[in-house]
Protein backbone atom coordinates (compact mmCIF):
# COMPACT_ATOMS: atom_id res chain seq x y z
CA UNK A 1 0.00 0.00 0.00
CA UNK A 2 1.12 3.59 -0.82
CA UNK A 3 0.29 6.58 1.44
CA UNK A 4 -1.61 9.55 0.73
CA UNK A 5 1.47 11.70 -0.47
CA UNK A 6 2.67 9.19 -2.67
CA UNK A 7 -0.84 9.18 -4.43
CA UNK A 8 -1.13 13.19 -4.61
CA UNK A 9 3.11 13.40 -5.41
CA UNK A 10 2.44 11.17 -8.51
CA UNK A 11 -0.68 13.21 -9.57
CA UNK A 12 0.44 16.50 -9.16
CA UNK A 13 3.48 15.55 -11.38
CA UNK A 14 0.60 15.21 -14.42
CA UNK A 15 -0.93 18.60 -13.89
CA UNK A 16 -0.08 20.67 -17.43
CA UNK A 17 -0.60 16.76 -19.84
CA UNK A 18 -2.99 17.61 -22.49
CA UNK A 19 -4.77 15.34 -24.39
CA UNK A 20 -4.59 17.96 -27.84
CA UNK A 21 -0.74 18.37 -27.28
CA UNK A 22 -0.14 14.69 -27.04
CA UNK A 23 1.69 13.42 -30.32
CA UNK A 24 0.32 9.70 -30.07
CA UNK A 25 -3.24 8.60 -30.79
CA UNK A 26 -5.43 8.52 -27.83
CA UNK A 27 -4.09 9.90 -24.20
CA UNK A 28 -1.70 9.12 -22.04
CA UNK A 29 -3.90 7.42 -19.24
CA UNK A 30 -5.93 5.54 -22.10
CA UNK A 31 -2.87 3.67 -23.64
CA UNK A 32 -2.17 2.77 -20.55
CA UNK A 33 -5.49 1.70 -19.76
CA UNK A 34 -5.58 -0.24 -22.98
CA UNK A 35 -2.00 -2.18 -22.70
CA UNK A 36 -3.87 -3.07 -18.53
CA UNK A 37 -6.87 -4.46 -20.29
CA UNK A 38 -6.07 -5.34 -23.07
CA UNK A 39 -9.11 -3.87 -25.09
CA UNK A 40 -7.68 -1.18 -27.60
CA UNK A 41 -11.10 0.95 -28.00
CA UNK A 42 -9.41 2.84 -24.43
CA UNK A 43 -6.64 4.19 -26.91
CA UNK A 44 -8.48 5.43 -29.40
CA UNK A 45 -8.98 9.42 -29.77
CA UNK A 46 -11.81 10.68 -27.88
CA UNK A 47 -12.09 8.17 -24.99
CA UNK A 48 -13.05 10.60 -21.57
CA UNK A 49 -9.78 9.71 -19.30
CA UNK A 50 -10.72 11.35 -15.75
CA UNK A 51 -11.29 7.76 -14.27
CA UNK A 52 -8.40 6.21 -16.28
CA UNK A 53 -5.68 9.40 -15.26
CA UNK A 54 -7.23 8.29 -11.17
CA UNK A 55 -6.59 4.59 -12.22
CA UNK A 56 -3.43 5.34 -13.66
CA UNK A 57 -2.08 7.59 -10.60
CA UNK A 58 -3.21 5.03 -7.61
CA UNK A 59 -2.10 2.25 -10.24
CA UNK A 60 1.60 3.78 -10.47
CA UNK A 61 1.63 4.62 -6.67
CA UNK A 62 0.71 0.61 -5.58
CA UNK A 63 -2.29 1.66 -4.34
CA UNK A 64 -5.57 -0.41 -4.50
CA UNK A 65 -9.37 0.81 -3.85
CA UNK A 66 -12.75 -0.48 -4.70
CA UNK A 67 -13.51 -0.09 -8.37
CA UNK A 68 -10.00 0.62 -9.46
CA UNK A 69 -8.51 0.62 -12.31
CA UNK A 70 -11.57 1.43 -14.24
CA UNK A 71 -12.77 3.94 -17.27
CA UNK A 72 -15.73 4.50 -15.64
CA UNK A 73 -16.94 6.93 -12.97
CA UNK A 74 -20.06 5.04 -12.16
CA UNK A 75 -17.92 1.82 -11.57
CA UNK A 76 -16.12 4.02 -8.74
CA UNK A 77 -19.21 4.93 -7.43
CA UNK A 78 -20.97 1.36 -7.51
CA UNK A 79 -18.53 -0.58 -5.70
CA UNK A 80 -17.93 2.03 -3.04
CA UNK A 81 -21.59 3.19 -2.01
CA UNK A 82 -22.45 0.76 0.29
CA UNK A 83 -19.13 0.26 1.64
CA UNK A 84 -17.21 1.60 4.92
CA UNK A 85 -14.81 3.32 1.84
CA UNK A 86 -17.67 5.63 1.10
CA UNK A 87 -17.72 8.84 3.45
CA UNK A 88 -21.38 9.93 4.07
CA UNK A 89 -20.41 13.74 4.78
CA UNK A 90 -18.93 14.76 1.99
CA UNK A 91 -17.58 17.76 3.66
CA UNK A 92 -14.97 15.62 5.54
CA UNK A 93 -13.39 15.14 2.68
CA UNK A 94 -9.59 14.82 3.25
CA UNK A 95 -6.48 14.47 0.82
CA UNK A 96 -6.25 11.70 -0.94
CA UNK A 97 -10.17 10.83 -1.47
CA UNK A 98 -11.26 10.19 -4.70
CA UNK A 99 -14.46 12.67 -5.63
CA UNK A 100 -16.97 11.93 -7.69
CA UNK A 101 -19.18 14.68 -9.12
CA UNK A 102 -22.21 15.18 -11.07
CA UNK A 103 -23.05 18.52 -12.01
CA UNK A 104 -26.69 18.51 -11.49
CA UNK A 105 -26.26 16.51 -8.39
CA UNK A 106 -29.51 16.64 -5.75
CA UNK A 107 -28.39 14.96 -3.09
CA UNK A 108 -28.99 11.28 -4.59
CA UNK A 109 -25.70 8.69 -4.33
CA UNK A 110 -27.38 6.89 -6.75
CA UNK A 111 -27.50 8.80 -9.52
CA UNK A 112 -25.05 8.83 -12.25
CA UNK A 113 -21.32 10.67 -11.65
CA UNK A 114 -20.20 12.82 -14.38
CA UNK A 115 -16.62 13.01 -13.77
CA UNK A 116 -13.88 12.12 -11.07
CA UNK A 117 -10.72 13.31 -9.52
CA UNK A 118 -8.11 12.98 -6.39
CA UNK A 119 -9.14 15.63 -3.51
CA UNK A 120 -5.39 17.24 -2.46
CA UNK A 121 -6.87 19.95 0.16
CA UNK A 122 -10.08 20.38 2.08
CA UNK A 123 -10.42 24.31 2.17
CA UNK A 124 -13.32 24.38 4.30
CA UNK A 125 -16.06 26.09 2.39
CA UNK A 126 -14.54 24.05 -0.99
CA UNK A 127 -12.32 21.49 -1.95
CA UNK A 128 -8.97 21.80 -4.63
CA UNK A 129 -8.36 18.73 -6.19
CA UNK A 130 -6.62 17.20 -8.95
CA UNK A 131 -8.34 16.29 -12.13
CA UNK A 132 -7.59 14.70 -15.46
CA UNK A 133 -9.83 15.68 -18.55
CA UNK A 134 -10.67 18.76 -17.20
CA UNK A 135 -10.30 22.01 -18.41
CA UNK A 136 -7.43 24.56 -16.50
CA UNK A 137 -10.11 27.33 -16.04
CA UNK A 138 -13.65 27.40 -15.24
CA UNK A 139 -14.52 28.06 -19.08
CA UNK A 140 -14.87 24.93 -21.73
CA UNK A 141 -16.00 21.33 -20.27
CA UNK A 142 -15.48 20.73 -16.95
CA UNK A 143 -15.96 16.78 -17.53
CA UNK A 144 -14.02 16.40 -20.87
CA UNK A 145 -11.68 19.11 -21.01
CA UNK A 146 -8.74 17.23 -21.99
CA UNK A 147 -5.85 18.15 -19.44
CA UNK A 148 -4.87 17.84 -15.86
CA UNK A 149 -5.74 19.76 -13.99
CA UNK A 150 -5.47 21.27 -10.17
CA UNK A 151 -9.17 22.81 -9.61
CA UNK A 152 -11.00 24.09 -6.38
CA UNK A 153 -14.52 22.88 -6.12
CA UNK A 154 -17.68 24.09 -4.65
CA UNK A 155 -19.64 21.56 -2.59
CA UNK A 156 -22.85 21.85 -4.27
CA UNK A 157 -21.54 18.93 -7.44
CA UNK A 158 -20.01 16.71 -5.35
CA UNK A 159 -21.78 13.49 -5.10
CA UNK A 160 -19.32 11.21 -3.26
CA UNK A 161 -16.37 10.99 -1.17
CA UNK A 162 -14.42 7.78 -1.58
CA UNK A 163 -11.49 7.07 0.87
CA UNK A 164 -8.84 4.32 -0.24
CA UNK A 165 -7.48 1.69 2.50
CA UNK A 166 -3.98 4.02 2.57
CA UNK A 167 -1.19 2.96 4.42
CA UNK A 168 -0.44 4.02 8.01
CA UNK A 169 3.21 3.57 8.21
CA UNK A 170 5.35 7.44 8.32
CA UNK A 171 7.79 7.73 5.64
CA UNK A 172 11.34 7.49 6.59
CA UNK A 173 12.97 10.89 6.52
CA UNK A 174 15.98 12.05 6.34
CA UNK A 175 15.76 14.08 9.66
CA UNK A 176 14.89 11.14 10.98
CA UNK A 177 18.32 9.42 10.61
CA UNK A 178 21.39 10.98 12.41
CA UNK A 179 24.30 11.80 10.41
CA UNK A 180 27.41 9.94 11.02
CA UNK A 181 30.34 11.02 12.41
CA UNK A 182 33.62 10.34 9.91
CA UNK A 183 35.17 6.96 9.95
CA UNK A 184 38.59 5.81 10.54
CA UNK A 185 39.90 3.86 7.48
CA UNK A 186 40.92 -0.02 8.63
CA UNK A 187 41.16 -1.43 5.26
CA UNK A 188 38.38 -3.64 5.50
CA UNK A 189 34.29 -2.95 5.84
CA UNK A 190 33.48 -0.03 8.12
CA UNK A 191 29.87 -0.01 9.39
CA UNK A 192 29.07 2.43 11.76
CA UNK A 193 26.01 2.71 13.90
CA UNK A 194 23.51 4.55 12.49
CA UNK A 195 20.93 5.76 15.36
CA UNK A 196 17.43 7.99 14.90
CA UNK A 197 16.58 10.88 17.45
CA UNK A 198 13.02 10.27 16.38
CA UNK A 199 12.63 7.11 17.82
CA UNK A 200 12.30 5.59 14.12
CA UNK A 201 12.88 1.84 13.16
CA UNK A 202 15.03 0.93 10.31
CA UNK A 203 17.30 -1.92 9.22
CA UNK A 204 20.30 -0.71 7.95
CA UNK A 205 22.83 -1.69 5.14
CA UNK A 206 25.76 -0.31 3.73
CA UNK A 207 27.47 0.68 0.40
CA UNK A 208 30.93 1.61 -0.80
CA UNK A 209 32.41 1.31 3.00
CA UNK A 210 35.90 -0.64 2.59
CA UNK A 211 38.01 2.59 0.46
CA UNK A 212 38.90 6.41 2.02
CA UNK A 213 36.23 8.07 0.26
CA UNK A 214 33.02 8.40 1.55
CA UNK A 215 30.62 4.97 2.13
CA UNK A 216 27.02 5.04 2.31
CA UNK A 217 24.73 3.99 5.10
CA UNK A 218 21.04 2.63 3.82
CA UNK A 219 18.25 2.93 6.60
CA UNK A 220 15.36 0.85 5.33
CA UNK A 221 12.26 1.38 7.29
CA UNK A 222 10.79 -1.08 9.53
CA UNK A 223 7.40 -1.77 12.13
CA UNK A 224 5.17 1.92 11.36
CA UNK A 225 8.33 3.12 9.07
CA UNK A 226 8.82 3.31 5.07
CA UNK A 227 10.44 4.08 2.48
CA UNK A 228 14.90 4.49 2.51
CA UNK A 229 17.03 7.19 3.51
CA UNK A 230 20.48 7.12 2.87
CA UNK A 231 23.70 8.75 4.97
CA UNK A 232 26.54 9.38 3.42
CA UNK A 233 29.49 8.72 5.67
CA UNK A 234 33.57 10.32 5.18
CA UNK A 235 36.23 7.33 5.56
CA UNK A 236 39.61 8.89 6.34
CA UNK A 237 42.81 7.91 7.79
CA UNK A 238 43.81 8.16 11.50
CA UNK A 239 45.92 10.49 10.51
CA UNK A 240 43.50 12.98 9.71
CA UNK A 241 40.28 12.01 10.93
CA UNK A 242 40.74 14.81 13.53
CA UNK A 243 40.44 17.78 10.73
CA UNK A 244 37.45 18.98 9.10
CA UNK A 245 38.66 20.39 5.88
CA UNK A 246 40.04 17.00 4.41
CA UNK A 247 37.98 16.04 1.65
CA UNK A 248 37.95 12.22 1.71
CA UNK A 249 37.84 11.95 -2.22
CA UNK A 250 40.70 14.67 -2.90
CA UNK A 251 43.71 13.22 -4.77
CA UNK A 252 46.00 14.00 -1.92
CA UNK A 253 44.47 12.07 0.86
CA UNK A 254 47.11 9.36 1.36
CA UNK A 255 49.87 11.65 0.59
CA UNK A 256 48.78 13.83 3.18
CA UNK A 257 48.24 11.50 5.31
CA UNK A 258 51.57 10.49 5.24
CA UNK A 259 53.16 13.41 5.95
CA UNK A 260 50.98 13.95 8.91
CA UNK A 261 52.03 10.26 10.05
CA UNK A 262 55.97 11.35 9.51
CA UNK A 263 56.04 14.54 11.30
CA UNK A 264 56.11 16.76 7.51
CA UNK A 265 53.15 18.74 8.49
CA UNK A 266 51.10 19.80 11.22
CA UNK A 267 47.16 21.14 11.41
CA UNK A 268 46.73 25.01 11.74
CA UNK A 269 44.18 24.73 14.70
CA UNK A 270 42.12 21.95 16.11
CA UNK A 271 39.77 20.79 13.44
CA UNK A 272 42.20 22.19 10.53
CA UNK A 273 44.97 21.27 7.69
CA UNK A 274 44.53 23.63 5.14
CA UNK A 275 45.47 21.15 2.44
CA UNK A 276 44.18 23.65 -0.09
CA UNK A 277 45.77 26.50 1.47
CA UNK A 278 48.56 28.41 0.00
CA UNK A 279 52.54 27.11 1.04
CA UNK A 280 53.76 29.96 2.48
CA UNK A 281 57.74 30.89 2.11
CA UNK A 282 58.43 30.27 6.05
CA UNK A 283 55.84 26.87 6.22
CA UNK A 284 58.19 25.44 3.41
CA UNK A 285 61.23 26.12 5.45
CA UNK A 286 59.27 24.10 8.31
CA UNK A 287 57.70 21.15 6.36
CA UNK A 288 61.95 21.04 5.36
CA UNK A 289 63.55 21.07 8.65
CA UNK A 290 60.25 18.96 9.76
CA UNK A 291 61.15 16.04 7.15
CA UNK A 292 65.19 16.62 7.85
CA UNK A 293 64.28 15.96 11.29
CA UNK A 294 66.63 18.93 12.75
CA UNK A 295 67.56 20.33 15.84
CA UNK A 296 66.08 23.69 15.13
CA UNK A 297 67.98 32.40 13.65
CA UNK A 298 68.03 34.85 10.35
CA UNK A 299 70.12 37.89 9.65
CA UNK A 300 66.43 39.03 7.43
CA UNK A 301 64.97 42.06 8.84
CA UNK A 302 61.50 40.73 8.72
CA UNK A 303 61.82 37.70 10.66
CA UNK A 304 62.22 37.54 14.04
CA UNK A 305 62.32 35.11 16.74
CA UNK A 306 58.88 34.59 17.93
CA UNK A 307 56.91 33.23 14.62
CA UNK A 308 56.93 29.62 14.45
CA UNK A 309 59.41 29.51 11.24
CA UNK A 310 62.00 31.61 12.82
CA UNK A 311 64.56 28.04 13.41
CA UNK A 312 63.67 26.62 10.42
CA UNK A 313 64.42 29.66 8.12
CA UNK A 314 67.43 29.93 9.79
CA UNK A 315 68.64 26.30 9.22
CA UNK A 316 67.44 26.44 5.93
CA UNK A 317 69.60 29.66 5.59
CA UNK A 318 72.39 27.98 6.78
CA UNK A 319 71.97 25.07 4.56
CA UNK A 320 71.74 27.04 1.12
CA UNK A 321 68.10 25.86 0.59
CA UNK A 322 66.54 28.88 0.41
CA UNK A 323 68.02 32.72 0.30
CA UNK A 324 66.29 35.99 0.76
CA UNK A 325 66.87 39.54 -1.84
CA UNK A 326 68.01 42.20 -0.74
CA UNK A 327 68.25 41.37 3.46
CA UNK A 328 64.06 40.05 3.28
CA UNK A 329 63.11 36.63 3.34
CA UNK A 330 59.44 37.32 2.66
CA UNK A 331 58.32 34.23 4.97
CA UNK A 332 54.63 35.02 4.79
CA UNK A 333 54.79 35.03 0.36
CA UNK A 334 52.95 31.99 -0.96
CA UNK A 335 56.04 30.12 -2.42
CA UNK A 336 55.33 29.01 -6.33
CA UNK A 337 55.56 25.49 -7.44
CA UNK A 338 59.03 26.48 -9.14
CA UNK A 339 60.35 27.91 -5.94
CA UNK A 340 59.08 24.61 -3.68
CA UNK A 341 60.91 22.93 -6.44
CA UNK A 342 63.66 24.62 -6.44
CA UNK A 343 64.21 24.24 -2.26
CA UNK A 344 63.99 20.63 -2.42
CA UNK A 345 66.72 20.43 -4.83
CA UNK A 346 68.76 22.85 -3.30
CA UNK A 347 68.13 20.52 -0.02
CA UNK A 348 68.85 17.00 -1.26
CA UNK A 349 68.80 17.13 -5.55
CA UNK A 350 71.63 17.19 -8.36
CA UNK A 351 70.40 19.71 -10.55
CA UNK A 352 70.47 18.55 -13.94
CA UNK A 353 70.08 20.12 -17.65
CA UNK A 354 67.18 18.30 -18.98
CA UNK A 355 63.62 19.08 -21.01
CA UNK A 356 60.49 18.03 -20.96
CA UNK A 357 58.46 19.04 -24.58
CA UNK A 358 55.74 16.96 -22.95
CA UNK A 359 54.99 19.57 -20.72
CA UNK A 360 53.21 22.26 -22.69
CA UNK A 361 54.45 25.16 -20.44
CA UNK A 362 57.57 24.02 -19.88
CA UNK A 363 58.48 27.29 -21.39
CA UNK A 364 57.12 29.41 -18.62
CA UNK A 365 59.51 27.88 -15.86
CA UNK A 366 62.45 30.58 -14.71
CA UNK A 367 65.37 29.60 -16.05
CA UNK A 368 66.77 29.77 -12.78
CA UNK A 369 64.34 26.37 -11.64
CA UNK A 370 63.72 24.43 -14.76
CA UNK A 371 66.90 22.49 -13.59
CA UNK A 372 65.72 22.06 -10.40
CA UNK A 373 62.17 21.47 -11.73
CA UNK A 374 63.79 18.46 -14.27
CA UNK A 375 65.74 16.90 -11.26
CA UNK A 376 61.84 17.07 -9.54
CA UNK A 377 60.73 15.39 -12.50
CA UNK A 378 62.84 12.55 -13.35
CA UNK A 379 62.30 11.42 -9.88
CA UNK A 380 59.07 11.22 -9.78
CA UNK A 381 58.58 14.11 -6.90
CA UNK A 382 56.61 16.20 -9.08
CA UNK A 383 54.37 15.56 -12.10
CA UNK A 384 52.29 17.50 -14.31
CA UNK A 385 48.74 18.08 -14.54
CA UNK A 386 46.69 17.56 -17.93
CA UNK A 387 50.59 18.25 -19.63
CA UNK A 388 51.25 21.27 -17.56
CA UNK A 389 53.62 21.76 -14.58
CA UNK A 390 51.84 25.12 -13.81
CA UNK A 391 55.12 26.33 -12.49
CA UNK A 392 54.08 29.85 -11.11
CA UNK A 393 51.04 28.26 -9.48
CA UNK A 394 51.08 28.73 -5.65
CA UNK A 395 51.84 25.59 -4.36
CA UNK A 396 49.53 24.56 -1.92
CA UNK A 397 50.26 22.50 1.54
CA UNK A 398 48.65 19.24 0.51
CA UNK A 399 50.85 19.25 -3.12
CA UNK A 400 54.28 20.60 -0.97
CA UNK A 401 53.14 17.58 1.50
CA UNK A 402 53.07 15.17 -1.51
CA UNK A 403 56.12 16.09 -2.83
CA UNK A 404 58.21 15.99 0.53
CA UNK A 405 56.36 12.38 0.58
CA UNK A 406 57.72 10.83 -3.10
CA UNK A 407 60.83 12.45 -2.24
CA UNK A 408 61.57 10.47 0.80
CA UNK A 409 59.86 7.37 -0.35
CA UNK A 410 62.58 7.25 -3.11
CA UNK A 411 65.11 6.96 -0.34
CA UNK A 412 66.49 11.13 -1.11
Amino acid sequence: MATVNDVLKIAANEIGYSRWSDPLNGTKYGRWFASYTGNTYYGQNGIPYCAMFVSWAFNQAGQSCPGLPTASCSIIRANNVNTSRHISNKYDAQPGDIVLFNWDYDGNYAGAADHVGIVELNRGSYIQTIEGNTSSTSAGSQGNGGVVARRTRDWSMVCMIVRPAYSTKKDLSASDVNDIPKQVYTGSEIAPSVTSSTGATFDVSYRDNVNIGYGTAIATGTGSYRGTVEKAFAILPSELIQYDDVDPTSWYVKSLADAVALGYIKGYAENAIGPNDPLTRGQACCMIANAEDVDLGTEYSDVVASPYYYDAVKWATEQGIVSGHDGVFRPDDPCTREEFCAMLCNWKGAPIDLEYPEYTDWDDISDWAKSAVAWCVADGIVTGNDGLIRPHDICTRAEAATMIVNMTEKGK
